[in-house]
């Protein structure tokens, strides 16, 4: 009867240590969510780790969103925003994702929109509001708010000038704090509703590092329910 029951899966592998703090908060992960993607088990192999999660149809991308209708693409919207809710009202404290764009969300077999990808997602108590970073580059915090993004250039900068002072010093030590909460996932979150809707960044990296304003006026403009969600947006890509 296996052919019968047997259903597809993912399975990641990670070649980092880093990974099991990804396999961690994966493990902590609500079962059966409507909106994240289900972890189902984990194994190592040949000093490798690895997961096995729900199996996405598809990731969202551009080339999705072009396919579908405007009234499909809203439905992704609503979907995007509840698979966001899940984590955030986590029992215990939120998780905060950090890495919230379009591929990161999964279509699955059941018509529903799945978050996914957990790699440098955090759980946060109530209590914190920083987290101490180990790493040392902007490339995967890409599109982060404005306050994170400074964090960090600030961290660089900082390790770039005790490099040309101290050489060979262990730079693991010198770590910083960026502040991490989940207004920082709504704000990615904001920029992934409007690339979903106009098929078009709000905003690029220069203009959140120089805390411009995203252009909503054709937005507005769109559709009758344009007024609404520009209104949303603008608290939602506020600095």
């Amino acid at each position: 009867n296996f052919s019968q029951h047997a259903r597809g899966v993912a399975v990641k592998q990670y070649f980092t240590k880093e990974s099991k703090i990804e396999i961690n908060n994966f493990r902590m992960l609500p079962r059966n969510a409507n909106g994240i993607i289900n972890y189902l088990a984990s194994f190592e192999m040949h000093d490798d780790l690895y997961t096995v999660q729900e199996l996405g149809l598809v990731s969202l991308s551009d080339r999705v969103a072009a396919e579908v209708t405007f009234q499909e693409r809203l439905c992704m919207l609503r979907g995007a925003c509840l698979a966001v809710r899940e984590l955030h009202r986590r029992s215990g404290g939120p998780i905060v994702h950090r890495d919230i764009r379009l591929p990161n969300f999964l279509l699955s077999e059941a018509g529903r929109i799945k978050i996914c990808d957990f790699g440098i997602s955090r759980i946060l108590a109530d209590s914190k509001k920083t987290i101490k970073t180990k790493g040392g580059t902007l490339a995967y915090l890409s599109f982060q708010p404005h306050e994170v993004q400074m964090a960090i250039t600030e961290m660089l900068r900082k390790r770039e000038q005790r490099a040309k002072q101290i050489k060979g010093a262990d730079w693991e030590e010198q770590d910083g704090y960026i502040p991490i909460s989940p207004s920082s996932d709504i704000f990615m979150l904001g920029l992934v509703l409007f690339r979903l809707v106009m098929q078009k960044d709000a905003m690029t990296n220069d203009d959140i590092c120089e805390e411009r304003k995203a252009d909503l006026t054709e937005l507005s403009d769109m559709f009758s329910g344009g007024p609404l969600l520009a209104h949303l947006l603008e608290f939602m890509l506020s600095h």
